[in-house]
């Protein structure tokens, strides 16, 4: 009996943000906070990337963020909020003896 793998189309999307609001602004912001399609589309609308910079963001589905934990092995009981509510970190693993 043959076994056949079947691929599963991720929806990943790719965007930019200004770099200031991707660190402080993200997921805290009232109405939201813009990602753009190109890095071009970004320095056309936000000239302040010039000093704040930018960051190339990913976004992904619930569903597929889950898939991809178990791709990579990852349990989700490892996975920790961060300080600010906005990010995901694995719990810290202790390396003193």
């Amino acid at each position: 009996m043959s076994m056949t793998k079947t691929a599963r189309k991720l929806r990943i999307i790719l965007g930019w943000m200004c770099a200031t609001d991707f660190a402080f602004e993200m997921g805290e912001a009232k109405g939201g906070t813009e990602v753009y399609a190109s890095q071009e589309d970004l320095t056309q609308c936000r000239p302040c990337i010039e000093r704040c910079g930018s960051e190339k963001v990913v976004t992904v589905s619930q569903d597929d963020f889950a898939y991809l934990l178990q791709k990579a092995q990852i349990d989700p009981a490892d996975l920790v909020m961060g300080p600010f509510g906005d990010e995901i970190w694995t719990k810290p693993t202790s390396t003193m003896r």
